[in-house]
């Protein structure tokens, strides 16, 4: 009879509201996985000009996807005031979290890792700031990559006395362009967070 059967459990009050959001944590690693997978080649190639253009493709390719940063980005905030309105109103569920901090912290201190950065507010914002990072660490290779070139033309200059053609169009190209479109980038997503507050 409809009686005998188990009523189902209704869902936890941390989780109300919260069933229908994007699993922004698998997302955002997907993407990071892809990237580290495409950019993996880039660091066995010896050659500085064609390992500047694979890092270059790795990001423009992914570009269209990085912009989910900009989804995450903007419900950051909303997410640390229902964080802390939470933890505030129920306290078994910030001794929950406090717990899981601890092991995260013992288990990383144990690995000999840096535990400034497993408290569940720095792990919401570690994403925010990779996407900062990125166009700091491909601006420092575009850097590098123009001194190689500048270098390389200097020397082959010294053996020829001539002035080589200079093939700087070509390797920096898309690597600017990545530099571009990724500060670019950058500053929406700081845009549309600053407007989340």
């Amino acid at each position: 009879p409809p009686s005998d059967r188990p009523r189902r459990r209704p869902p936890h009050p941390a989780a109300a509201g919260l069933t229908s959001a994007p699993r922004w944590p698998q997302v955002i690693l997907g993407i990071n996985t892809r990237l580290l997978s495409k950019l993996e080649p880039a660091a066995e190639c010896r050659c500085l000009t064609a390992r500047s253009e694979m890092i270059a493709d790795a990001f423009m390719t992914l570009m269209p996807f990085l912009k989910s940063y900009s989804s995450y980005c903007a419900g950051y905030f909303g997410a640390l005031e229902r964080l802390a309105q939470l933890r505030s109103s129920m306290s078994s569920f910030d001794a929950a979290i406090k717990d899981v901090e601890t092991r995260k912290m013992a288990e990383a201190h144990a690995r000999g890792e840096s535990t400034a950065d497993l408290t569940l507010p720095a792990c919401l914002i570690a994403p925010v700031k990779r996407l900062c990072l990125y166009p700091l660490v491909l601006a420092a290779i575009l850097e590098a990559q123009q001194r190689a070139t500048h270098q390389s033309l200097k020397w082959k200059q010294q053996q020829t006395s001539q002035r080589p053609a200079s093939p700087e169009s070509r390797s920096l190209g898309p690597l600017r362009m990545a530099v571009a479109r990724m500060k670019e980038m950058a500053e929406q997503v700081g845009a549309r967070s600053r407007g989340a507050r």
